[in-house]
């Protein structure tokens, strides 16, 4: 690294003064060289600028509102690891209930024992549920928290889901959603969710323990739980209406809704295995999209895509 370079040094998810002073001159010049950009590495890292699909020496500022999208996706993403981090922590406990004071933190494992505490903690909600899917729901699984919910919701308790927009697109969602809608049910969808979450009340959560979803936490310990509400009403805050349309912005180019939903996370760093598993989607479905996508923009290679995503404003509209 340069002496530049070293007086540059900070967290990739800022920008610093000198960062801040070439973007605008990049923004506008319309263009800025990599020698000029060479000792401020911010401004690669965080997406601010991106090299030119015709010279390598060369690189084109992304548009303001775009930038700010990407500063807050790094900034989710760095969230999100942290989140991870404490849910490897607490998961490397035994089985045994970890106790304080608070409250516990037990380990779960199995799906069919999952199932079993979870429908003890939904038998037990008196106020208000809360679930967060990161993937559009299957059909087995919609007809398991019917299950759950339908009995809740006739107790008058209100359930309040976070999901992604991918889900509009599933008719079993929508259907689903449609036949519990006489109740005091709200439902909001956003790009995309982080983890998979269920909170009853202020006194229990569930989390996975694991990437493969088989192990879950469920935390008794009533300042996490209050912590995870305070998450959940965050993400809330941003969420849009599943019965009111969501803005995609302009439609041109020939680029579909779900496709924009991909555009958007492609552009955050996402790749097609991980955008498949948000959106509960297979990954030639996926691929099938992102091709689409390369096509509609006239993009010749995948490095390229993002560059062309970021300048043809898709994804502006949600910064």
């Amino acid at each position: 690294m340069t002496d530049r370079e070293l007086q540059h040094a900070h967290p990739h998810t800022d920008v610093c003064t000198e960062g801040k002073r070439l973007y605008e001159r990049a923004l506008s010049e319309e263009v800025l060289s990599r020698e000029a950009a060479a000792g401020v590495p911010c401004l690669l890292l965080t997406g601010l600028v991106q090299p030119d699909a015709d010279d390598p020496g060369l690189l084109r500022p992304v548009p303001p509102s775009l930038g700010v999208g990407l500063l807050l996706a790094r900034r989710r993403r760095e969230y999100q690891e942290h989140m991870t981090q404490l849910t490897e922590s607490l998961g490397s406990m035994s089985a045994r209930p970890a106790s304080t004071r608070d409250g516990s933190v037990l380990r779960v494992a199995g799906v069919e024992r999952i199932n079993e505490r979870l429908d003890n903690a939904v038998a037990e909600c008196e106020g208000e549920l809360l679930t967060m899917q990161p993937t559009a729901a299957r059909t087995g699984r919609l007809e398991l928290a019917g299950a759950r919910d339908v009995p809740l919701l006739q107790r008058g308790v209100r359930l309040r889901t976070l999901y992604v927009h991918a889900s509009r697109f599933v008719p079993e969602v929508m259907a689903y959603q449609e036949r519990i809608r006489e109740f005091p049910v709200q439902v909001r969808t956003l790009p995309g969710v982080s983890e998979r979450m269920i909170v009853a009340d202020e006194k229990v959560a569930f989390i996975p323990a694991n990437d493969e979803r088989t192990d879950a936490l469920e935390i008794r310990h009533r300042p996490l739980v209050r912590a995870l509400r305070r998450c959940f009403d965050s993400l809330w805050g941003l969420g849009t209406p599943l019965w009111e349309p969501v803005d995609y912005g302009s439609r041109g180019n020939g680029v579909s809704a779900m496709q924009r939903v991909i555009a958007r996370m492609l552009v955050e760093g996402h790749d097609d295995q991980e955008i498949a598993r948000r959106l509960g989607l297979n990954i030639r479905t996926v691929r099938g999209h992102v091709a689409r996508l390369a096509s509609a923009l006239s993009s010749r290679n995948r490095a390229q895509l993002g560059y062309l995503i970021a300048r043809s404003g898709l994804v502006d509209e949600w910064a």
